[in-house]
């Protein structure tokens, strides 16, 4: 596992990583994201993903952790073997995490941006409206993102400027409506292997991913199987994870998805 040291802003490499030692990023990937050689090499800092990344480890930094993790450029994607380890152990990643900053880029400020970011005009409203704003983020349709929103024990979202806009605990209620995720599940109390096979499915039903495949990459922490990658079997993925699940569950509920 790669970490970004916060103080250096350089990758280190990890074969057992510090669990609850680093703050883990969950985002959308958008256009001009830093690749991990991009950020190994210093190269395109005035990317918007750059400045994402920076802003993340930054805030890192100010909470006290010396080290972070961000999908885009702690993967080295080059390496199969490596893409495939991190895909499978995401969702131990985000669990193991101290905690998780959820970057809502499509959120915007309650007050002016910062020079870091000034892409975003402020949009003063009040509490509910801000919440429905929230809810309607795309980072709710996003197949990755239900994992990371899942995973940490503590999950802190922020708008588009980097501004605190609130926590899972105090969102619960706001994100349960908007993903049919229960509170129980959303707050630690109730562990996945509690819910049925085809609640969890249900979860992911109106979620997207940019490759066919990822749609069932993005559940294999969710029913805690682990499947080698083959990106190019396209839907042919999901009945593998059906099969795997199938082998390892009594849940007769799959059959009803």
């Amino acid at each position: 596992m790669w970490l970004i040291n916060t103080e250096t802003f350089g990758l280190e490499e990890f074969a057992n990583y510090p669990k609850h030692g680093y703050a883990i990023l969950s985002h959308r990937w958008e256009e001009n994201e830093v690749s991990f050689e991009d950020w190994k090499g210093r190269k395109y800092v005035q990317r918007k993903g750059y400045l994402k990344i920076m802003r993340f480890v930054q805030k890192a930094a100010e909470q006290g952790f010396k080290y972070a993790w961000a999908d885009t450029c702690c993967i080295n994607k080059d390496s199969s073997a490596e893409l495939s380890e991190a895909i499978n152990s995401m969702f131990k990643y985000y669990q193991d995490a101290a905690t998780c900053y959820v970057y809502l880029s499509d959120l915007p400020p309650l007050c002016p941006s910062d020079k870091l970011d000034v892409t975003t005009p402020p949009v003063i409203v009040d509490d509910d409206s801000r919440n429905t704003i929230f809810a309607n983020s795309k980072w709710f349709t996003r197949g990755w993102t239900l994992q990371e929103m899942i995973a940490p024990r503590t999950l802190q979202f922020f708008d588009s400027a980097w501004h605190p806009f609130g926590t899972k605990h105090g969102l619960a209620a706001v994100i349960e409506s908007r993903t049919g995720v229960p509170k129980e599940i959303l707050d630690g109390f109730q562990q996945l292997k509690g819910t049925s096979i085809a609640c969890r499915m249900s979860w992911a039903a109106d979620r997207q991913t940019t490759r066919v495949e990822d749609l069932a990459y993005c559940l294999l922490g969710i029913f805690d199987i682990h499947l080698p990658l083959l990106y190019g079997e396209g839907e042919a993925a999901f009945i593998r994870l059906q099969e795997e699940i199938c082998r390892k569950t009594t849940d007769m509920s799959l059959f009803a998805w």
